[in-house]
């Protein structure tokens, strides 16, 4: 990763001191970044690396296996911190969940219900099928036709996507 100096967010400097190396010999490359306070989350393919970030420099606090991502959409930031999908946390027959890269799992957060919305694409005979955890009571639950199910707050929400009026 380059990173830039300080209140400076649009320069790449080229003098060869400005790298984050985090595991650059382990063959994965890297599919997306989070920021949560002063700390980083580097996902990669099959690993996520957390990174604490200051003024002083970069340090390398934790190294997750398993917690790796096949795309950025699989990554959702909310209130309550960063979540993301793979198909690592719960068993098989549990998790129907799909990391192939042209058709992958996608997460999304709803803040006025405080919910991640995950649609997969793997579930037979449904054309949204996913699960909807409710942040508030650690719970999941799986739908058939999730979009067809699951009401807005407001209809004139948007899940995805910002409206002109934040942009």
């Amino acid at each position: 990763m380059l990173r830039s100096d300080t209140d400076k967010f649009d320069t790449f400097p080229d003098d060869g001191t400005h790298f984050i190396d985090v595991a650059t010999s382990d063959g994965e490359s890297i599919v997306a970044l989070e920021s949560i306070g002063d700390k980083l989350i580097q996902y990669k393919e099959k690993t996520a690396y957390v990174i604490k970030v200051t003024s002083e420099g970069e340090e390398l606090l934790n190294t997750w296996s398993g917690a790796g991502i096949k795309n950025p959409c699989q990554v959702a930031k909310s209130t309550e911190g960063i979540f993301w999908v793979n198909s690592n946390k719960f068993r098989i027959d549990n998790w129907l969940t799909n990391e192939d890269f042209k058709r992958p799992v996608i997460v999304g957060y709803d803040k006025y219900s405080n919910k991640l919305i995950i649609l997969t694409t793997n579930i037979s005979g449904a054309s949204s099928s996913g699960y909807i955890y409710d942040i508030a009571n650690s719970s999941i639950t799986q739908h058939d036709n999730l979009f067809n199910w699951y009401q807005l707050s407001n209809p004139s929400d948007v899940i995805m996507g910002n409206t002109e009026s934040e942009l």
